[in-house]
C-alpha cells in the first residue's frame, strides 16, 4: 500500500467546472470591505474573493440550506474563497512586512537574512506558499477552498474564540478539553460549523477552524488519512492557475 506523506502527493485532475460568484442574494453574508482588497491585492477585473468552482458552490449552497433549516435565520459569513496565486504572493509578502515592522521596527528589505527568514516563516504559518506549480498549488487558488463562519439570526458572528486568520487558538479543537463555560460555547460553535460543512462533503483543515475545502489536495489527503484508503486518489481543480 502506497501511504502518502503530504497533500502534494495527490494527483490533480482537471474537472472543467466554471468559476462562479457566490450568490449575493441574501443566502450568504460577506466580509465587506474585503481585507485583502483594502490592501490593493492584485485581483484582476473578473476575479473576486467570493468565487468558487461550480460543484463546490453547489455544496456550499446545500450546507447553507441545512444550517438555516436547523437554526432558522442562521447564515454563513464568507471571509474568503478564491485567491489567485498573485494575491497569495502579495499577502505573504505583506504579512511578512507587517511582522518585521512590528517586531523590529524596520522594513523587510533592510533586515539581515535571519530576520527576513523569520518574517517569511511567520507569514507562511498563515498563508500557504504561493506556488505556481500545477502539481501543488495553494488551496485557495484552485476554486475549492473557503474561509467562513456562522452568524445568528441577528447577523452577529457566533463566538468561536478567535478571529479568522488569528493564530492563537486557531486549531479546531483548541477548546475541546476546556470546562470553562465560555470556552465550551466556543467549542460547540466550532463543532456546529464543522458538522454542517462535513454533511455536504467539505473537509476541515484542523489547524484553522474556519478553513474548509472539497475535492482539493488537502481534502483528498485528509480523507485518505482518516479512512486508511490510499488507492486511486485524485484531486479536482478548475483551470485557473495563472
Amino acid at each position: 500500500m502506497n501511504i502518502l506523506n503530504s497533500r502534494q502527493d495527490i494527483l490533480i485532475e482537471e474537472c472543467f467546472e466554471p468559476l462562479i460568484d457566490i450568490p449575493n442574494d441574501g443566502r450568504f453574508l460577506f466580509t465587506n470591505p474585503h481585507p485583502y482588497e483594502i490592501l490593493w491585492a492584485p485581483y484582476e477585473k473578473d476575479e473576486s474573493p467570493f468565487q468558487l468552482r461550480e460543484g463546490v458552490l453547489l455544496s456550499l449552497i446545500q450546507a447553507a440550506k441545512n444550517l438555516s433549516k436547523r437554526y432558522p435565520g442562521y447564515k454563513f459569513r464568507i471571509f474568503d474563497a478564491y485567491r489567485p496565486v498573485a494575491v497569495q504572493e502579495f499577502m505573504v509578502k505583506h504579512t511578512a512586512q507587517e511582522f518585521c515592522k512590528k517586531i523590529y521596527g524596520i522594513l523587510l528589505e533592510e533586515v539581515v537574512m535571519e530576520v527576513r527568514q523569520e518574517s517569511m516563516s511567520h507569514a507562511l504559518s498563515i498563508f500557504a506558499e504561493p506556488n505556481t506549480s500545477l502539481e501543488a498549488p495553494p488551496p485557495h487558488s484552485t476554486w475549492s477552498a473557503i474561509d467562513l463562519t456562522i452568524v445568528n439570526a441577528e447577523w452577529i458572528n457566533l463566538s468561536m474564540g478567535s478571529e479568522i486568520d488569528e493564530l492563537k487558538n486557531a486549531h479546531s479543537n483548541a477548546f475541546a478539553e476546556s470546562m470553562e463555560p465560555q470556552e465550551m460555547i466556543f467549542h460547540y460553535n466550532r463543532l456546529l460549523l464543522k458538522e454542517i460543512m462535513e454533511e455536504v462533503g467539505f473537509v476541515q483543515l484542523s489547524g484553522e477552524w474556519w478553513h474548509f475545502s472539497k475535492d482539493d489536495q488537502n481534502a483528498v489527503f485528509l480523507k485518505a488519512k482518516k479512512s486508511g484508503e490510499y488507492s486511486s486518489l485524485i484531486a479536482k481543480y478548475g483551470r485557473v492557475l495563472k
